[in-house]
């Protein structure tokens, strides 16, 4: 008897010391846990030492000898920044979105002792809106790579977005009275939750908006998406945590549904403008209102029960693309900034207002020195962190010197990146010198770097630098640093790979300027059909790869840059393709059904190519938003799914978050064409009704479950198909102008 309560008490003690060491795993267990999932060659290899913290800014040391290297660091991020750069600089190793390059020696190279310091304390990951764009359908599986990957790059500070809506439905029904009726006219479907928390886009039931409709349980946000997504957020804060990050979570920015200004018709709210024009207004609560101070109480309260008291940093906006009133003055501005702040200062003492900064750029009325200046006045500066969401292309401290350049700032990084397009872009040069020529004009006023893409999983490229820049204090030399890169990219010193490299810096990485849309990706008119020459320069490139050695070739990361140069090829020359349709169609010309076979051969091989990458596939994008909710809603969360990639929300938005995706180019992109090519030929067409008409068939297309069949194919071997293909387009040109 005592023997089996001994046992009992042995097995309880184990759990509960086992259970203690993985809730309160210190920096040193954490790195290693990075180490162990990303680079498990190395586990044994690689000794971690937790450095006291004797500043803000984080400190890592490097140190090999004898094949066996010993990392220091302040945190956790700090020792995986520092066997991250240590791997890059000696082994000729990368981990990116796309994949990794990890070919490294038996026996790891010997380094001197190497300190290093943050060039600043923050380094920020994430747009709002990324959460709508990119990881609204993301596993547990995609996100633990995400938050691995933000470690390695030194990454403290990630927006940390999900899972609210839990608490927010727990707070109007609880504490407000609401019922689930209520709330199906206030939450918007899954991938446009970005918006309605930003009080954009309120509900489904919009008469723009109303393509998106109910879940089958008559709900405008399914209960088992709030659910998964709310589970997903624990999982993604308990790991952030862990690492020592600071993740940015949502405060209370005023937006309510309107069932509560019905049941208490003296709070005092008022009206945004409706968004871009187009949607239904939100209806936000006044910030001198009391209410506000008791809604962010019990936000505050009911948000750490659930998810535990994991930051002090909470993101705000109240006017992201959205102007004040016109009844409020500047007075009424610094009083109601004054007002919000208190209201999370009352509850979490230590508590730091996050804003974007993009409304003090893209709004005109922000754009008024004044007016930016009141709103900020009264706020504590450093009480305040403004992200300068779009430095690269203008930063807005620079626009706002009295207001936001006195408040700590993070110059972050947009890259021209809206919606997720995937395209090659960005201006490295800018990359390499803004944020160090910010960080020498501000001062300690710029506390941080970061990334507010929209979207990501995209010209891994520019992140690279940027986040290099984090840990440095002087400019690269872009010659210098890009030849590292192509030798750590393709695991080779092999001068082709920065031959390589060179070119595509040249044509993609040294202007963010212009309009991105590829010919096939715009809504079908005859406007759009122009004759081009193919691009000379991406031609010798493409050829300068598929003669690349066989080293390189059979590298997973060349292959990925081989398809993405091809894909902007083969998109840009499609658009010669059109022009020989149209023009063959309007002058009655008896080749226009062999050219039309010629643009379907072409938007099929392009479909086949981009479908060896995982991360060009609409069919990934579907299977896991189909696999967020029960089974009852997953043709739900499917519809969502494709119409943020396509309709988005009104005609003119049609092709926002354009995409070179496997499944959008072979069925959606190619069959909206040939459906264009179809009206023009019959008489009395019309471009108006046209429009009206490919719009509803697009929403409809996003009722479909399913997708035109990818071919399958080697990347190599289908490039040089296409290839092909492209030279025959131009070898049997028509004589004859289009007419417009």
């Amino acid at each position: 008897m005592k023997s089996g309560m001994m046992k009992k008490q042995l097995i309880f003690l184990f759990t509960f010391i086992t259970f203690s060491t993985l809730l309160f795993a210190g920096p040193k267990e954490a790195a290693l846990g990075v180490l162990k999932r990303r680079i498990p060659q190395l586990k044994n290899r690689v000794t971690f030492v937790e450095m006291p913290q004797t500043s803000e800014k984080d400190i890592f040391e490097t140190e090999a000898r004898n094949g066996h290297l010993t990392v220091k660091g302040t945190t956790a991020v700090a020792m995986c920044r520092g066997m991250y750069e240590y791997l890059k600089e000696s082994c000729n190793c990368l981990i990116t979105w796309e994949g990794a390059q990890l070919s490294m020696p038996n026996v790891l190279p010997d380094q001197a002792l190497r300190r290093v310091e943050a060039s600043v304390p923050l380094r920020q990951h994430f747009n709002v809106v990324t959460f709508g764009y990119t990881t609204s359908f993301w596993s547990w599986e995609r996100w633990e790579f995400e938050i691995d990957w933000m470690a390695l790059h030194g990454i403290n500070m990630p927006l940390a977005m999900t899972g609210q809506e839990k608490i927010w439905q727990k707070i109007w029904k609880e504490s407000y009275g609401l019922t689930d009726h209520d709330l199906n006219d206030f939450f918007t479907g899954p991938a446009f939750l970005a918006w309605n928390r930003m009080g954009n886009i309120y509900g489904n039931q919009d008469q723009v908006l109303n393509m998106l409709g109910n879940s089958p349980s008559g709900q405008s946000l399914p209960q088992s998406f709030i659910d998964r997504d709310a589970d997903m957020q624990r999982k993604i804060l308990t790991r952030e945590v862990e690492l020592g990050m600071k993740p940015v979570i949502p405060g209370f920015s005023g937006f309510i549904p309107r069932a509560l200004k019905t049941k208490y018709p003296s709070l005092n709210t008022w009206t945004p403008t409706p968004w871009n024009f187009a949607c239904r207004s939100s209806l936000a609560l006044h910030g001198l209102d009391p209410a506000f101070q008791e809604i962010t109480n019990k936000y505050i309260d009911a948000y750490k029960a659930f998810y535990g008291d994991v930051s002090n940093y909470f993101l705000i906006d109240l006017f992201n693309e959205i102007d004040p009133p016109k009844t409020i003055s500047q007075k009424d501005l610094a009083n109601i900034a004054e007002e919000v702040y208190k209201s999370l200062s009352k509850k979490v003492p230590n508590a730091t207002w996050v804003i974007q900064g993009w409304c003090f750029y893209y709004q005109r009325y922000w754009q008024n020195v004044q007016n930016t200046a009141s709103f900020l006045s009264k706020v504590p500066n450093d009480k305040m962190i403004i992200i300068d969401l779009n430095a690269d292309a203008s930063e807005v401290f620079r626009l706002h010197p009295n207001s936001v350049a006195q408040k700590p700032v993070i110059w972050s990084l947009l890259n021209n990146n809206w919606g997720q397009r995937t395209r090659l872009h960005g201006d490295l040069n800018k990359i390499a010198s803004k944020p160090i020529k910010a960080l020498k004009d501000l001062g300690s006023h710029l506390v941080g770097m970061g990334n507010s893409s929209e979207g990501i999983e995209n010209n891994s490229v520019c992140f690279e630098l940027l986040y290099d820049n984090a840990w440095r204090n002087t400019e690269v030399n872009m010659n210098d640093w890009l030849r590292r890169y192509a030798e750590q990219r393709y695991g080779t010193k092999d001068p082709e790979a920065f031959r390589i490299w060179s070119k595509i810096y040249n044509l993609y990485y040294q202007s963010n300027e212009g309009d991105p849309t590829l010919p096939y990706q715009s809504s079908p008119s005859v406007k759009i059909a122009q004759q081009t020459s193919p691009q000379k320069e991406e031609k010798e490139l493409i050829e300068m790869m598929l003669a690349a050695p066989q080293k390189i070739r059979s590298n997973k990361l060349y292959q990925r840059d081989l398809v993405d140069v091809v894909k902007s090829y083969v998109g840009n020359n499609i658009g010669t393709s059109i022009w020989k349709v149209v023009t063959s169609i309007q002058n009655n010309d008896r080749n226009s059904t062999k050219y039309r076979e010629e643009f379907n051969r072409l938007m099929l091989g392009l479909d086949a190519l981009l479908y060896t990458q995982e991360q060009h596939r609409l069919s990934k994008w579907i299977a896991d938003a189909r696999n967020y909710v029960d089974q009852e809603n997953k043709n739900y969360l499917e519809k969502n799914a494709r119409l943020i990639l396509t309709t988005w929300v009104a005609p003119s938005w049609q092709g926002y978050a354009r995409r070179e995706w496997s499944g959008l180019v072979g069925d959606f992109y190619r069959n909206r064409w040939n459906r264009f090519f179809d009206a023009l030929s019959q008489k009395g067409f019309e471009q108006s009704t046209f429009s009206k008409e490919i719009f509803e068939w697009s929403n409809a297309w996003c009722s479909n479950t399913a997708l035109q069949p990818s071919a399958k194919c080697d990347p190599v071997r289908q490039s040089k198909e296409l290839i092909k293909s492209i030279d025959q387009l131009y070898s049997n040109m028509p004589m004859v102008p289009i007419k417009k």
